[in-house]
């Protein structure tokens, strides 16, 4: 063994150890001590799992969720119901405007309104006539 290969390993040794609580022997928050699989990644058996699933469901999804729904209308809105995201947001246009902006475009908005109610009633019917 090198010089070279020997502190390495003495080095990873030490950084190992400094990782872990010295009275209990476990690891620091934040340090698992291995690798491991990234978060999200999949192993072979899921991969397939999904994959086969997803043939199947190409088949005979549609089916599926059509005897479902006649068979067990309650177990078919249940899973829709969990398939819906448990929060939501939801995004205006307005969201981005200050209060200042937000009022002055209220007032804007008043204007118009008013503006619109003031105007005679189109056709000279008589509508803003007085009553006889």
């Amino acid at each position: 063994m090198s010089k070279a290969t020997s502190k390495k390993k003495g080095a990873t040794a030490s950084n190992t150890a400094s990782q872990k609580d010295a009275k209990t022997g476990r690891f620091l928050p934040g340090n698992s001590g291995f690798g491991g699989r990234p978060k999200g990644s999949r192993n072979k058996l899921t991969t397939e799992f999904f994959d086969d699933f997803y043939a199947a469901w190409q088949k005979h999804g549609a089916l599926a969720l059509e005897k479902v729904a006649e068979s067990s209308p309650r177990d078919f809105v249940r899973v829709a119901a969990m398939l819906m995201p448990k929060e939501f947001e939801l995004k205006t246009p307005m969201d981005d405007l200050s209060d200042v902006e937000l009022a002055d475009l209220i007032t804007a908005v008043q204007s118009i309104i008013a503006g619109s109610l003031a105007l005679p009633a189109a056709g000279g019917d008589g509508a803003t006539s007085k009553p006889h």
